[in-house]
């Protein structure tokens, strides 16, 4: 009856979901991470679509990242499917963080990016979100000179954002019985960020 259990009980490790909304210092915060943990083992760090791209070069399917988005549907859910678990295999042996999004802009509406065959697949123990004020992250997205999407344009629909990426994050989590943990990256401090991430594999 509840199959995420099973996956759990032969873990040796955690696995743990990071994500947030562009803007937030998410990068900056898992730098911070990576650099040692303070509080105790740092875990093996993945970038999911880094995963999906492998497995496409392997089968053939693209020769370059650009190339993912435009393969048929039915190969990107297949490529998700076998990233998650991939991933969660990992999660056998070891500590795992996925550095992931949970909600996907395009022109075509918002698209889950932790829709129920990947979550089933990864069963992540615990979501992570790491925030910060809408202020902060729109003056963060103004000054990316690399960003070429213009959406939330204003605090007020970067917060509205936000509280739509905490309602996807929480509606993943229902599916596997995993926690949601709200991360605030403190401007100026990502290592406390980077340490309260590091605590969730240690509890």
């Amino acid at each position: 009856m509840y199959p995420f259990l099973s996956v759990r009980s032969v873990r040796k490790g955690k696995l743990v979901v990071v994500a947030g909304v562009n803007g937030v210092g998410k990068s900056t915060v898992l730098a911070k991470l990576r650099e040692g943990g303070r509080l105790g083992t740092v875990p093996s760090i993945y970038n999911f679509g880094d995963v999906m791209l492998r497995l496409a070069l392997e089968k053939g399917w693209v020769e370059h990242r650009d190339q993912l988005r435009k393969l048929p549907l039915e190969r990107q859910l297949a490529l998700q499917s076998s990233a998650a678990e991939s991933l969660a295999s990992k999660a056998r042996d070891e500590n795992v963080l996925v550095d992931t999004h949970v909600l996907v802009p395009t022109r075509s509406g918002l698209w889950p990016g932790l829709p129920q065959w990947v979550v089933e697949g990864l069963v992540p123990d615990v979501i992570v979100l790491i925030e910060a004020p809408p202020e902060v992250t729109l003056k963060h997205r103004q000054a990316d000179l690399h960003r070429e999407r213009r959406d939330q344009e204003t605090p007020e629909e970067v917060k509205r954002f936000m509280e739509m990426n905490r309602a996807a994050a929480f509606a993943s989590a229902v599916l596997v019985g995993a926690a949601v943990q709200i991360v605030q990256n403190v401007e100026g401090n990502p290592s406390a960020a980077a340490d309260a991430i590091v605590k969730l594999f240690s509890t």
